[in-house]
Parts: C-alpha cells; structure tokens; sequence
C-alpha cells in the first residue's frame, strides 16, 4: 500500500508544501488569533456599545433637555432678528458645505444671514 501522496492523487494539485511560507504561517495562527484577538476584543467591544447605550441612556434623563431648550431659544431668537430685519438675505444653517450631498465645490453661504 501507498503512503506518500502526488500530485495525481489530489484533484487540484495543490498541497501545503506548495503554498508559500506566509500562507503556511497564516494557517497555523489562524486559531489562536481568533482564539486570543478576534474573540476577545469582539466581546469587549459588545460591552462597549452596552455601556455606551446605558450611559446615553442615563444622560438623556437628566439635563439634556434644558441644554436643548436653550439651543432651540437661541435659534427662535435668531428667527425673530431675520424676520425683523426684513428678510433682507437668504437664511442659511451653519453647516459645512462639505457635509452636504453636492457635488459644488464653491461656497454658497456668501451674503446669507
């Protein structure tokens, strides 16, 4: 009986020791690095995101709401100034023209109020 194997004997002709070393050392880590890396930082990572919920949680039950409130009073104050002045200029936001969905690389907030 026959022991040693050729390249007949395997329909792709493909065997480990054809494969170049840095294939062959990825093989053998692969275990451990899931074992040892992947796994755990995917659970901590988990735990992470879980705390993360409960403290947005916990800090959108106190105080948050005022802090808005002020922001909206300030933003109502600013409406009222505008329509005061006539509505003399386009209103436009604060927001970064890169942050929108266009393709103009021109600034389009020249003259607004």
């Amino acid at each position: 009986r026959r022991t040693t194997r050729t390249m007949e004997d395997d329909a792709s002709g493909f065997t480990m020791a054809d494969a170049p070393w840095q294939f062959r050392l990825l093989a053998f880590i692969r275990i451990p690095m899931l074992m040892f890396v992947v796994i755990p930082l995917s659970f901590g990572l988990y735990w992470v995101r879980i705390l993360g919920s409960y403290v947005t949680w916990a800090c959108s039950l106190f105080g948050t709401s005022t802090t808005h409130e002020q922001r909206v009073a300030t933003v109502v104050e600013q409406l009222k100034d505008w329509n005061k002045s006539g509505r003399k200029k386009k209103l436009r936001t604060s927001r970064a023209n890169w942050l929108s969905m266009s393709t103009r690389l021109l600034s389009n907030k020249q003259g607004c109020h």
